[in-house]
């Protein structure tokens, strides 16, 4: 995605994900995106809101300052989580809850909420919604040929 052209999206979630006629999906509003390259090379001024709190990665709401390129891994994981489940990987009734939740890595697997999900595309979601980011797909490429194998859909 973007990571390997020098942006970091930031708030990779359903509302921001247009799908064409043809089917193909769209990432949409960059308002709080970074260019990799250089503090200075912000499109957002420092300590922005950055995203919603379901899809956002945990390093994101430690440090937005510390936030890779893996935080896009994890916005896209949570978004087909949800697309296919109608349910969030993380549980938590207050933001405090949620956000423990996704420090210690307590999701729930997609093919638990819905059991036509392959096992093995929970495990693909499961790594990209890794708490650490280290623990993640090594680029946003590597996560999209795992998607990929499941094109198909469940």
């Amino acid at each position: 995605m973007f990571g390997s052209q020098g942006v970091i999206h930031r708030d990779v979630k359903p509302s921001n994900v247009l799908v064409d006629r043809a089917g193909r999906a769209k990432l949409t509003d960059f308002g709080v995106a970074r260019l990799l390259e250089g503090e200075g090379r912000r499109f957002t001024r420092t300590g922005a809101a950055l995203g919603s709190l379901r899809f956002a990665a945990p390093e994101l709401l430690d440090d937005a300052k510390r936030a890779g390129p893996a935080v896009d891994q994890f916005g896209l994981a949570a978004t087909v989580y949800y697309a296919l489940t109608r349910d969030f990987p993380y549980g938590g009734k207050t933001a405090v809850n949620l956000m423990n939740a996704m420090v210690a890595g307590r999701s729930t697997p997609a093919s638990a909420r819905r059991p036509d999900v392959p096992a093995e595309m929970s495990l693909v979601l499961a790594k990209a919604l890794a708490p650490e980011p280290e623990a993640r797909f090594a680029s946003m490429s590597d996560l999209g040929l795992a998607l990929q194998a499941f094109a198909g859909g469940p």
